[in-house]
């Protein structure tokens, strides 16, 4: 699981404001919709197809709507 600490450092980098207030999921979120991909970190808007590519998967929840 990657730390909250490098979370927030990777949104930094991106030119997200506030990073030290919001919460993992948000974070993960912003850092998703700032990179151009969909914020579906933890819903059920994860498609099985983006599995093999999110950089988020090891953590997420979403596995759960994913239909092997």
């Amino acid at each position: 699981m990657i730390s909250i600490k490098e979370i927030r450092q990777r949104a930094a980098k991106l030119g997200i404001q506030g990073v030290e207030h919001m919460k993992r999921t948000d974070l993960i979120r912003t850092i998703q919709a700032t990179e151009g991909h969909t914020p579906c970190y933890n819903t059920d808007w994860c498609k099985p197809e983006w599995k093999e590519h999110c950089v988020w998967k090891d953590e997420c929840n979403a596995e759960d709507y994913f239909s092997d």
